[in-house]
């Protein structure tokens, strides 16, 4: 590849990152249906023409912005299964703080859409939350889950984990804050 071939091809990656930042941030904020591709062209600093050469929907853009932080979990989640019941929350807790330092505007996102608009990553999010279901079935063998539901721990970190890096993000100690308080939701202190 010659100097300039490489040299469009950086520009034209640098400009598919700018938009998906750009949609990331609008559609966590907003939500999906109120976010025009005006809009995000006009937050990324390109013409709508320059977006659909990229994007050619915004469901394609949600799909991007989703894919990595799905991919992620459900990669990591799967390393999990073999820790001890403490140690599973405590690498739960840790794969969500590691989320929201690299992808904090998807995963704000996912916190706030529907299924239906994940459209074929949907089957990959379910699969996640089945995953922190066994794990929660695990730390219940144990006796430790302080809800003594499986299910209904793993939709209480779904519904109040993103909330909470939001509230203490803007805090120096948001990691402790965050692990404490999830941590002191969902299992038993036994000492």
């Amino acid at each position: 590849m010659d100097s300039k071939s490489s040299r469009i091809s950086r520009r034209r990656a640098q400009a598919r990152e700018r938009i998906i930042e750009a949609a990331a941030r609008l559609f966590a904020d907003k939500g999906i249906d109120e976010v025009s591709l005006d809009e995000i062209a006009q937050e990324a600093d390109f013409s709508r023409g320059t977006l659909y050469s990229h994007f050619p929907s915004k469901e394609a853009l949600v799909f991007e912005i989703l894919r990595p932080v799905l991919i992620k979990s459900s990669d990591k989640i799967l390393s999990l299964t073999n820790l001890e019941p403490r140690d599973t929350v405590d690498a739960l807790l840790k794969l969500y703080i590691e989320l929201w330092q690299d992808h904090k505007n998807a995963l704000r996102l996912i916190y706030k859409i529907r299924r239906d608009k994940m459209g074929s990553l949907a089957g990959i999010h379910d699969e996640f939350l089945q995953n922190i279901i066994k794990l929660f079935e695990k730390i219940q063998e144990k006796g430790l889950l302080r809800i003594n539901d499986p299910r209904l721990s793993a939709l209480v970190m779904h519904r109040i984990a993103v909330p909470l890096l939001e509230i203490f993000d803007a805090y120096e100690e948001f990691e402790a804050y965050f692990n404490d308080s999830l941590r002191s939701l969902l299992i038993i202190d036994k000492k």
